[in-house]
């Protein structure tokens, strides 16, 4: 749980910037950060923090010229307040997840951000394909797949966590990475949901599968 050296990967650029953010400066994601949360109004104002959380939703998905810093803040602040905690995207990569209902809800101190900064300083942080990411594992190497939960015969459950999704095929590409992998001597940890066909296409490639 804490490697000497690590490379985190993942699809939604949001995400990606996030991490950057905090590793480079959490001081600066913790105060852009307490200005959104000092500014929205209380949950006894439901409409008047709906126009609250609309307003940061809107600026966030203008893709403006933020800082970094700031469009981590507000990635942090939508997650924090929208419906379930849920990160979801449209066809065209817009967060479009409406307000939760929270009385109070939960946000990273600045000592939270600092802690995660420290342990970001032994990771590569990168965007893209999980293939391309994982070309560099290595006999010895841990690689941990948390795909979006879907079936290799093409199912799925909730995968819109990125404007293309992550449908069949890919689930089908990622048992072919994960045979590769194996092969090589990667030690692998892969999290998903239990859809027809995936143990036995996760046991042919390698891998022990409990439920």
């Amino acid at each position: 749980l804490a490697p000497a050296q690590a490379r985190l990967n993942d699809a939604a650029p949001a995400l990606v910037n996030c991490l950057q953010a905090i590793k480079a400066d959490p001081g600066q994601v913790y105060l852009a950060l307490d200005k959104l949360v000092k500014a929205f109004p209380a949950h006894t104002d439901r409409p008047a923090q709906v126009l609250s959380y609309n307003a940061t939703r809107g600026k966030f998905n203008a893709r403006v010229k933020f800082s970094p810093s700031t469009s981590a803040a507000q990635m942090i602040f939508l997650n924090r307040t929208c419906f379930n905690g849920l990160w979801r995207v449209n066809i065209a990569g817009g967060f479009n997840a409406s307000l939760g209902k929270y009385a109070a809800p939960a946000f990273p101190s600045l000592e939270d951000l600092r802690a995660i900064s420290v342990r970001l300083q032994a990771a590569g942080i990168s965007l893209g394909d999980f293939s391309t990411a994982l070309d560099a594992a290595r006999e010895g190497d841990l690689a941990f797949l948390d795909p979006p939960y879907g079936g290799v015969r093409g199912d799925s459950g909730f995968v819109g966590y990125t404007a293309g999704g992550f449908d069949g095929a890919q689930q089908r590409w990622l048992v072919e990475v994960i045979r590769i992998l194996h092969d090589r001597g990667v030690r692998i940890i892969l999290t998903n949901g239990a859809f027809p066909g995936n143990r036995e296409a996760y046991e042919a490639a390698g891998l022990h599968v409990e439920k």
